[in-house]
Order: C-alpha cells, then structure tokens, then sequence
C-alpha cells in the first residue's frame, strides 16, 4: 500500500510538472516579426536563402562584392550557425524601419556565446528585410 502511495504522489508531481510547463510556454509572448527575420537570417547557411532576407540594397551591393572579392563570407557569414539559438533582446519600430538586438545564446563557437548583434530592418512589398549595406565594405 506503501509503495502505491508513492507512485501516485510522484505521478502527482510529474503531472504538475508537464501542466506547469505547457502553461508558461502557451503564455509566452511570441516573436516579433521583424526579430524572427533577423533571427532566421543569422541561422541561414544556405547563400540564396540568406539573399531571401536582404533588402535589395544590400543584395546589390554583395553581387558587388562577389566581383570585386570573389567571396562575400569574411563580410557577412560570420555569426551564421543554422543550430545557433539567439535571444531578443530589444526591438523598436516605426511604420517601415526597426531595429533588432540579439543575444546568442547557443553557437557552435564558443566565443559567439554572449554576443550581441543589431541588425536594421526595413519594409520593402510589405515585408520586413535586413539592410546591411551601410556595413559592407564599398570597394
């Protein structure tokens, strides 16, 4: 009777565990849309869908670059982890413009871990893309 008793308060336990956790995660405030872009891209490897979440500028300026330097990797690749985990620090917006603080939190280099990075945004068709173009190098 003993060991029934014991089984049922640890079941107890365990439900109020798994109840506990689906409700902090359901009440959790969803990612900002411009944040999730801008967290999308800094977990994107892949050259043609990283372009995806560049405004025009900036794809015009790194087709750019691939002629002049043959590689645009030292200049944009290199937070890029597609297993990265980055947190939103902060996010401001007007109508067309927003900027977005992130905090990697887990990287596959170690000294990524801790990181901050701000990434601009603006709307170009009614989406939100990342303009980098004031950051890369114009020769």
């Amino acid at each position: 009777m003993h060991k029934i008793t014991t089984y049922t308060n640890l079941l107890i336990v365990i439900l109020l565990i798994v109840i506990i956790s689906w409700f902090y995660s359901c009440t959790k405030e969803p990612v900002d849309d411009a944040a999730m872009i801008a967290i999308r891209y800094l977990t994107t490897t892949d050259e043609k869908q990283l372009l995806t979440y560049l405004n025009n500028a900036s794809q015009r300026k790194i087709e750019n670059m691939k002629k002049t330097y043959g590689s645009v990797y030292p200049f944009i690749w290199v937070h890029h982890d597609t297993d990265a985990t980055w947190e939103v620090v902060k996010v401001e917006k007007t109508d067309n413009y927003a900027t977005v603080t992130l905090q990697c939190i887990k990287h596959k280099k170690q000294n990524a871990i801790g990181l901050e990075v701000v990434h601009t945004l603006v709307k170009e068709d009614g989406k939100w893309k990342i303009d980098i173009s004031d950051e890369l190098p114009s020769r």
